[in-house]
């Protein structure tokens, strides 16, 4: 450090252990629209259905949690912008009671005698259905080669390749980001163990020999991409058997995911801010973990089958 001069924008100039900073500077922004249907209860039909198109923004959000809370540079502090973890740009939820039209005094069947009714009478089918855009991730301080990030972005996708892995990029980008980020110093000179990377790829933030003086200097501070779509039906069949004016049993089959869709995940559920990580490894991109909640529910994920009886009086 005695080669520079000590007014020098250097935090603790010539002293030992470094420093850090703990301030309020952290800001978080969020602006959405909500459009909204209700149907109140008539007729045996009621739906409640929203649409949220919003955008959330943080400034301190980093690919681990030990940056969490700090500015990547103090002349700066704004350079790590970017979409906050519990971003979501788009999302549809919508849930309904449909009591079926048929049995006594009904559209079909209204004129049924009592033992007809208690079999074609008091069905009805609920649901709650929730389609919403990916959670982002972060790829942390990196360079684009041969795309931009609106490109890269457009490459996130389910690929299901023949090492019976899923994946969140194709194999072209995958293999080159991880030939681009296994380098060898050596006196020559920096030297690709596995061949120099082609076409489109992911590259550290000191390729093409760029000196960063600060986090974000070369290339992206955070490169912050979403995470594939998810999308979830659960349904319900109830069916009522009146006993008297008061009292009724309802047996229920519920079908959770009732469509058995697989939810694949970006790191894990519980953490604040997942990143992918691995650029250097051949399991570069490979998705792990899929939606599931065990801590409540015992949802698995998957397609779960629940059957109740209830009485109700």
């Amino acid at each position: 450090l005695g080669l520079f001069p000590y007014n020098m924008f250097l935090v603790n100039a010539g002293k030992r252990g470094g420093a850090f900073i703990m301030d309020n500077g952290s800001q978080t922004y969020y602006d959405a629209v909500t459009f909204e249907l209700r149907r109140r209860f008539s007729k045996g039909l009621l739906v409640q259905s929203s649409y949220t198109f919003g955008k959330a923004l943080g400034n301190t959000y980093a690919s681990s949690s030990a940056a969490f809370d700090q500015p990547s540079d103090l002349r700066d502090p704004k350079r790590r912008k970017g979409l906050a973890p519990f971003d979501i740009t788009q999302g549809f939820k919508t849930n309904f009671i449909y009591e079926l039209p048929v049995g006594k005094g009904q559209l079909l069947a209204g004129d049924a005698p009592g033992w007809l009714n208690t079999i074609v009478g008091g069905w009805s089918v609920n649901g709650n259905i929730r389609i919403q855009t990916g959670s982002p991730f972060n790829m942390g301080n990196v360079q684009l080669v041969g795309m931009t990030q609106k490109q890269l972005q457009k490459q996130v996708g389910i690929y299901k390749e023949a090492d019976g892995f899923v994946y969140v990029f194709p194999q072209a980008i995958r293999d080159n980001t991880f030939r681009a980020n296994t380098v060898s110093i050596t006196a020559a000179g920096p030297t690709y163990v596995n061949g120099a990377p082609t076409g489109a790829y992911i590259a550290p933030a000191g390729a093409g020999n760029c000196a960063q003086a600060a986090t974000g200097g070369c290339g992206l501070a955070n490169l912050i991409l979403k995470g594939p779509h998810f999308s979830r039906s659960d349904l319900s069949l109830v069916k009522k058997i009146k006993l008297t004016e008061r009292a009724n049993i309802e047996f229920r089959g519920e079908f959770l995911n009732a469509f058995n869709q697989i939810n694949f995940l970006i790191g894990a559920a519980g953490n604040d801010v997942n990143g992918l990580g691995g650029l250097n490894t051949t399991a570069f991109g490979r998705i792990t973990a899929a939606y599931q909640d065990l801590s409540t529910t015992n949802d698995p994920g998957g397609r779960l089958i629940q059957l109740v009886a209830r009485l109700n009086f």
